[in-house]
This record gives C-alpha cells, structure tokens and sequence, in this order.
C-alpha cells in the first residue's frame, strides 16, 4: 500500500488521486512520461538537455567510443533519479495550477483506490452527521 495525496476541484467536482514520494513510471520513461502527463515545460526542456548532451558528446568523445556511452548513459541516469524524485511532485504542482485544492491523504494500492475510499469516507461522514 502507498500513501495517496486527494485533491479536488470545486468547478469539475472532480477528485485526484497522486502517490506520494519516488515515481517508478517518471523513472523508466521520463521524456515520454512528461509528454504524457502533459508536463510541457518538464518535456520540452528534457528534449533539449537530450539534443544538447547529444551534440557536445558527439564532438567531445570519438563516435562510438566506450567512453561516450558510458558519460551517456550516466547522464541519463541521473535524469532519471531527477525524474523519480520529483515526478509526482510536478504532478501535484500542475493540478493544483487546474483548480484543484489539496484536501487530505489515504492510503491506498492505487490512485482508482485511493479516490474511492476517499469518496466512500466522505459519504459515511456525511450521513453520519444527518442522524
């Protein structure tokens, strides 16, 4: 089970649920996790770091040396330790710049879950406070 920030937006009447702590999915796919979760700047600014490293180690080291996969690869490791550590962060981030407020934590073993307990909490309250 993982801890599950919920947020909610007052307009839609809508809840969300973003895990917290490390992103395993930030971490694997980082570029492509971005685009999907349409984090545009975190996106545009991983392809240009990526053209960039390609065209200075391109011209630093010979084309195909072990060397330069090996800074390569270092490189994009810790692109993706940045990612881990700070993906659900950026998450949160972008749908508190939706509208949606923070309004508590559960824990849960998916966001699915974690929404309906949330949901199921806040009805048993309510009807709790009619009798």
């Amino acid at each position: 089970m993982n801890i599950y920030s919920i947020y909610y937006n007052d307009v839609k009447g809508t809840y969300t649920a973003i895990k917290e702590g490390w992103s395993w999915v930030a971490f694997f796919f980082t570029g492509i996790w971005a685009f999907w979760i349409s984090l545009w700047k975190v996106f545009f600014i991983v392809l240009i770091i990526n053209i960039f490293i390609n065209i200075f180690i391109s011209r630093l080291f010979v084309a195909g040396s072990d060397s330069q996969y090996f800074v390569v690869a270092i490189i994009a490791i810790v692109i993706s330790f940045i990612f881990g550590l700070n993906g659900n962060k950026w998450r949160e981030e972008r749908i508190m710049n939706q509208g949606y407020n923070y309004v508590g934590s559960i824990n849960a073993n998916n966001p699915k879950s974690a929404k309906a307990q949330w949901i199921n909490s806040k009805d048993t309250e309510s009807l709790s406070k009619l009798d």
